[in-house]
């Protein structure tokens, strides 16, 4: 485990955890070694418990690749001639009106709409299966 001690201008001391074998600790200018070295000491446990954590999440995403920026065009690509197509046909089924369509590499939805009824959709739809598309689609 790899400790890096940054001293700044604050009034208190915080311990950050960067990744699964580096910890952060930021302390203020004038604090003695040997308090920082108690405060480390006397939360030896909580550092310990939250490596372990950022360990299995470091393990857990190493599995997943990140797409190249050439992968995202072609995705963008496919999705503006899939996803429209996709509206298109569900929204009268709906009984619903919608606004501009707009694809995006996003991070954490698959979908949104907004009070407008503008429609967001993430390129990772492209690669789920079409059930999953069309029901966010509706959704």
């Amino acid at each position: 485990m790899n400790i890096k001690i940054i001293r700044s201008n604050r009034k208190s001391i915080a311990i950050q955890i960067k990744s699964a074998d580096e910890v952060v600790v930021r302390a203020p200018r004038r604090m003695a070694k040997k308090d920082i070295k108690s405060f480390i000491d006397k939360n030896q446990d909580w550092i310990d418990k939250h490596l372990e954590k950022a360990r299995i999440k470091q393990e857990e995403s190493s599995g997943i690749r990140t797409l190249s920026k050439l992968e995202i065009e072609q995705l963008i690509e496919q999705a503006k001639m899939v996803i429209p197509a996709r509206v298109e046909y569900y929204a009268p089924l709906v009984g619903v009106d919608y606004g501009r369509i707009t694809i995006r590499n996003q991070k954490t939805r698959w979908g949104s709409c907004s009070s407008k009824g503008n429609l967001n959709f993430n390129i990772a739809l492209m690669r789920a299966p079409l059930e999953v598309l069309d029901y966010v689609v509706v959704h």
